[in-house]
């Protein structure tokens, strides 16, 4: 898949995702590893809170950037050294407000953008 930040005109795709990821950087006080992340499979045990006995129940979906999230559009995937994943809209994260955060352990497929920008 071809990088874009969805919503931004192709000339101003560069800086706004740079403007994004260092406002995050930033504000969540965490390092961003420099992947350009696509897409997102997560899988979460509905049960894990509960005692091991419990028979896992697997919930799974896909986090893609460009697909609506609460009525706005996730702009961007940001992965932290730390171990978690920032989910970027305009009022999570885009310049405003905080971004959705996911930890590592639920992502089982990771898809990055093209190498060549």
């Amino acid at each position: 898949m071809k990088f874009f930040v969805p919503k931004v005109s192709e000339d101003d795709q560069e800086k706004i995702y740079q403007a994004l990821k260092e406002y995050n950087a930033r504000t969540s006080q965490r390092k961003i590893t420099d992947r350009r992340i696509y897409r997102l499979h997560q899988k979460v045990n509905r049960y894990k809170r509960y005692a091991e006995t419990t028979k896992p129940q697997w919930l799974e979906s896909d986090i893609i950037i460009g697909q609506t999230d609460d009525k706005e559009t996730l702009l961007a995937l940001f992965e932290t050294v730390e171990g978690w994943f920032l989910m970027v809209t305009k009022s999570n994260g885009g310049l405003q407000g905080a971004p959705k955060w996911v930890p590592a352990d639920y992502i089982s497929d990771i898809e990055e953008f093209d190498s060549t920008k």
